[in-house]
């Protein structure tokens, strides 16, 4: 789902505490080729306005690196692309280390998490 196309159903979702995550960059289509692409600079502008907004505890990136077009071997921008030029590029609009800290590590860790159940009566 692309929330960066409407602001208003994006602070309706984020306000109830999910994570979003961001996909498919860098990525030169949908291994299923239905994937409508956005330039990742629309989306980096998009992350930094939700950022400024308050949810950058709440969103997540990935390459989705899933065919061997997308590796750098063969003319893809493989899996060092997020590092390597989106989080530059985030900075260079002013996303915080704190921001891209809680990008990498902090909010991944946070949505990985897994706890046991709490099942009433055992």
């Amino acid at each position: 789902m692309d929330v960066l196309t409407d602001p208003a159903f994006a602070d309706r979702l984020l306000g109830r505490g999910v994570f979003v995550e961001f996909d498919f960059l860098a990525s030169p289509g949908s291994p299923w080729g239905h994937l409508v692409l956005t330039s990742d600079h629309k989306v980096i502008r998009g992350i930094a306005d939700l950022i400024e907004r308050g949810y950058g505890g709440q969103i997540v990136l990935g390459h989705d690196v899933c065919q061997k077009i997308q590796l750098r071997k063969y003319g893809g921008k493989g899996y060092d692309y997020i590092p390597r030029h989106f989080l530059p590029a985030l900075r260079r609009l002013g996303v915080g280390e704190d921001a891209v800290h809680a990008l990498m590590v902090g909010n991944p860790a946070r949505a990985l998490a897994f706890t046991s159940p709490c099942i009433d009566g055992l």
